[in-house]
């Protein structure tokens, strides 16, 4: 006898969830093992290290000791601390780091999605990072970065600092020297993890949506919150029915 299951009253509950997991156990292993295995040959093998450098630079606000003009001081070192982190990755800046690392063919995106600049807590200081495949260029391009982002402030125009406001207010106070180099292969572990996981259980959800028949007498019983005493068998009968 087929029974079509109706699940519309009853909804999906997490018990029953936790049915279909054990049920399907095995399958959905298997697929999380394979994105493990995946993720660890492109993490560890294939995916190429990235270097991360950093050049630190001091953004110089004006001071007074005076309780007066004490809050809009600290107002004017927010606003230049903000205007310095858009400024240093700006098109002004940017065209200046490309034309002075044109040996490297570097478009004006790649500059941009290769930089970060980051603010030290409750400090005028700047950190800006700058990523790359090669040790070298990492370095280079953060303290690229950051003379051409000194150079741009003070840059002038008929005798006048074209950025007035921006003009001998940022100074340079520690160049990048060393790289540090990541695979990412833990990050990618993680991902593919978590996305093996949900492709199981997706296609756990597939089949058990698709499925309109009891496949054991446990199934009914979880579905139907039901006990099962006894079950009989279809036998075979003369011309060959079932019964």
């Amino acid at each position: 006898m087929v029974n079509e299951k109706s699940f519309e009253e009853k909804g999906l509950s997490l018990s029953d969830l936790f049915f279909l997991a054990k049920k399907n156990l095995l399958m959905i292993l298997i697929i999380i093992f394979c994105f493990i295995l995946g993720g660890a040959i492109y993490g560890f093998g294939i995916r190429k290290t990235t270097y991360a450098a950093d050049a630190t630079a001091i953004v110089m606000a004006e001071s007074s000791t005076s309780t007066t003009n004490g809050y809009q001081d600290y107002l004017y070192s927010n606003y230049l601390i903000n205007t310095f982190k858009d400024f240093i990755v700006s098109e002004s800046v940017i065209e200046l780091v490309k034309e002075e690392l044109s040996d490297y063919n570097l478009t004006k995106e790649q500059i941009v999605n290769s930089v970060t600049v980051g603010v030290t807590t409750n400090s005028l200081i700047l950190r800006i990072k700058a990523k790359a495949g090669d040790h070298d260029l990492a370095v280079t391009l953060a303290n690229t970065i950051l003379n051409k982002a000194i150079e741009a402030a003070n840059i002038m125009e008929d005798g006048e600092y074209k950025y007035s406001v921006l003009a001998n207010k940022l100074i340079d106070m520690e160049y990048a020297y060393e790289a540090t180099g990541s695979r990412g292969a833990l990050t990618v572990l993680i991902i593919s993890s978590l996305l093996g996981l949900i492709l199981s259980f997706g296609i756990v959800l597939i089949k058990y949506l698709v499925e309109d028949t009891f496949t054991s007498k446990e199934e009914f019983e979880q579905m139907f919150d039901i006990k099962i005493i006894a079950l009989l068998p279809s036998i075979q009968v003369d011309g060959g029915s079932k019964k």
